[in-house]
Formats: C-alpha cells, sequence, structure tokens
C-alpha cells in the first residue's frame, strides 16, 4: 500500500468516525427542540405544551441502544460503544418517524396524517460541526504522520482553538500575524446557528462556501502530511 493511500485511508476513516457521530447528535437535537415547548391549535386544546411523547422517546432511544449493545457485548463480545452508535444511529430516526403518528399534545393523527414536525433547520448547523471535525480530522492525520497520535491531535486541537481566540487580532494586528491567523483553520466559518435566530434559514450561499472551505484547508492540511509521510524513515 502506497503512503499516500495509507494515509487518504487514515482520513477517510476518521470523517467516517466523526460522520457517525454527528448523526445522532443532529437527531437528538431535532428530538429536543420538537420536544421543547410550543403552541399547539387543535380540534381538542388550544396554547402552549410540551410533548411528552417526543421527551420520552429521546429518552428511550440511547437507554434502548444502550441496552442492545450490551447483550450484543455479552453473546458475541462486540464492541459496546460501536454498538451503542449503530443503534442509536438507527433508533432516533426510528423514534422522530414514531412521533409523527402524534400531536404535540399526544392527540393521533392516523396514518395519512403523518408529520413528523421536526425544525429541519437544525441540519445545517450540524453539518458545519461536521465539515469542522473534518478539518480536525485532516489535520491530526497529517500532524500523526510526523508526531505521535496523542500529540497529533492536541495541536489540532489547539490550532482551531488558538484561530477562534485570535481571530480579531489576527485580523487587526500587523501583516506577520494576519498571515499566521490566516493559515488557521476559522472555527467561526462553520458556526451556523446564529442565523437561525429570529426564525431565520442559513443561506446556501454561506454553506457552500464554508464547504469549500472545508475542501480547501483539509487538502492543505494533508498534501504537506503525505510529502513528510512518504519521507519518513519507518
Amino acid at each position: 500500500v502506497k503512503r499516500g493511500a495509507f494515509l487518504a485511508g487514515a482520513f477517510a476513516g476518521s470523517c467516517a468516525a466523526v460522520a457517525a457521530l454527528v448523526w445522532p447528535v443532529a437527531w437528538t437535537a431535532l428530538l429536543a427542540c420538537r420536544t421543547a415547548e410550543s403552541y399547539v391549535q387543535t380540534d381538542l386544546y388550544v396554547g402552549t405544551c410540551r410533548d411528552a411523547l417526543c421527551g420520552w422517546l429521546s429518552v428511550c432511544a440511547p437507554v434502548a441502544s444502550l441496552a442492545l449493545a450490551a447483550y450484543r457485548n455479552a453473546r458475541s463480545g462486540a464492541r459496546l460503544g460501536l454498538r451503542f452508535f449503530w443503534w442509536f444511529a438507527l433508533l432516533a430516526p426510528a423514534a422522530a418517524a414514531f412521533a409523527g403518528f402524534f400531536v404535540r399534545d399526544g392527540s393521533w393523527l392516523g396514518l395519512s396524517g403523518w408529520d413528523p414536525a421536526l425544525d429541519w433547520r437544525l441540519a445545517v448547523p450540524a453539518l458545519g460541526v461536521l465539515m469542522q471535525l473534518f478539518v480536525f480530522a485532516a489535520a491530526s492525520v497529517s500532524l500523526a504522520a510526523v508526531l505521535p497520535p496523542a500529540a497529533a491531535a492536541v495541536f489540532s486541537l489547539l490550532m482551531p482553538a488558538f484561530g477562534f481566540f485570535a481571530a480579531g487580532l489576527c485580523a487587526s494586528g500587523a501583516l506577520p500575524l494576519r498571515a499566521v491567523g490566516a493559515l488557521l483553520p476559522d472555527t467561526q466559518a462553520f458556526w451556523f446557528a446564529d442565523f437561525l435566530a429570529g426564525g431565520g434559514r442559513v443561506p446556501a450561499g454561506d454553506a457552500i462556501l464554508s464547504a469549500a472551505y472545508c475542501a480547501a484547508w483539509c487538502g492543505a492540511a494533508l498534501i504537506p502530511g503525505c510529502i513528510l509521510f512518504g519521507k519518513r524513515d519507518l
């Protein structure tokens, strides 16, 4: 296996791992948003209420996932954490689908009236978090080509942290300082939650630019990593 392919495979595996993490977290946010108190108007009830059924489903999904993962671990030795995320990735959207047969006040909608009533605007901030984690994975994999894995992870985490806290200083400082700030990953470029205030939506152009920035930064991080790894004496 060529060293460049090995590094690319490590990056792809890291991206798959963080995607498996963000998927259930995003569904948890969607379920929590539906569970929160909101205004409901039906033939039997008018006013604000919490979706108690969705709340119970939100709690039962991870509990059931953990129970199933523990069962598989006891029977066949399957990895507990991995099985938990697999089950949760399936049960979280299943819980949302089941809640769609009921109104927030618990009234039955019927098969023809199915409506999950989820705030799909939250999916875009989840994608932003995923892109940020892709950048972290690219930096970690690239640095791991020349550093121990633990040290590579620490430096990869410090880079966006420093870029976030020093963004204002780098933008108004001298040219060398601005150059350093431009080379660090911009965490704010992947934060879309502010757009949702007051019922707003994330502009498509901003999401596309953030995706392009993510791809460019990942490529810029992986290319020197492949070069250094190719010259490393193993």
